[in-house]
């Protein structure tokens, strides 16, 4: 029997993966906070996941996806990793994607249900080759433009993006720059894009100085509601240099850090 177009896809992914991995000097794939690594970690703790819960359905067992939050796994992955050479970790990845596609072989892989964590759609084996074809070229990508350096061209972009918008609040009437509530005005969306990259910068400081930071409790709109109430008594122009000289910072940060030993949230 033919190997079906998904596991095709599946294969020719994990090989492309490999070759990248196995490319790159030593030093780059030293264990980082996110590098080569922790992303090859990632994709072997699902595909080997993947590959138990097919072989529980086969023998007529209950299947067991992963339990708990896209976060806690991926830690959880990196963690087990830590110490597991990279070549052992190429292996785990291909002998998965070898006995996926053996079983799209010999078994109807639209017959087949797969989870990728407990309580989530259920994905025939059919379409869950294609989407973790998809999912291991995703990273590859990433990684290729961070060896390359690529993330360095978003920094400038994020300096012409930022002036440009503090030039246009800068134009605008000054009947348009008062406190908007409850509808948001050019002030209100001002004082929160202040406010998220200054945290945003502040975690990253934090992880420098090995301290710890905790982001304010609440959900996003209610922080950022929290931001826009407080900005009521501030100035434009203190809230613009805020925004810039929280962008100059984020920039400099970016230039000089190594994006892979740099783990935040939004």
């Amino acid at each position: 029997m033919a190997l079906p177009l998904a596991a095709q896809e599946l294969d020719q992914a994990v090989a492309a993966f490999y070759r990248f991995i196995r490319g790159l000097p030593a030093t780059d794939v030293a264990e980082k906070a996110w590098g080569p690594k922790e992303v090859l970690a990632h994709l072997v703790f699902y595909s080997e996941s993947y590959v138990a819960q097919v072989d529980a359905t086969l023998a007529g067992r209950p299947a067991a996806p992963p339990r708990g939050w896209w976060d806690d796994l991926n830690a959880q992955a990196v963690e087990v990793s830590r110490g597991v050479p990279v070549a052992e970790l190429l292996r785990r990845l291909e002998t998965c994607a070898g006995q996926l596609c053996a079983v799209a072989q010999a078994h109807d892989p639209a017959r087949i249900a797969v989870q990728v964590t407990h309580g989530a759609t259920r994905r025939t084996l059919a379409r869950l080759m294609g989407e973790e074809a998809g999912h291991i070229r995703h990273h590859l990508q990433a990684l290729e433009r961070q060896a390359r350096r690529g993330y360095l061209d978003d920094v400038d972009r994020l300096r012409e993006t930022v002036d440009g918008f503090c030039r246009f609040i800068w134009g605008l009437p000054q009947e348009m720059l008062v406190d908007a509530s409850p509808a948001w005005g050019p002030k209100d969306v001002l004082a929160h894009l202040a406010f998220w990259h200054e945290r945003y910068v502040a975690q990253v400081e934090a992880v420098l100085a090995g301290a710890p930071f905790a982001w304010p409790a609440g959900r996003r709109d209610d922080l950022t509601a929290r931001a826009v109430e407080a900005s009521r008594d501030v100035s434009i122009d203190k809230l613009l240099r805020r925004l810039q000289t929280t962008d100059e910072r984020r920039r400099g940060l970016a230039r000089t850090l190594d994006p892979q030993n740099v783990l935040g949230e939004c």
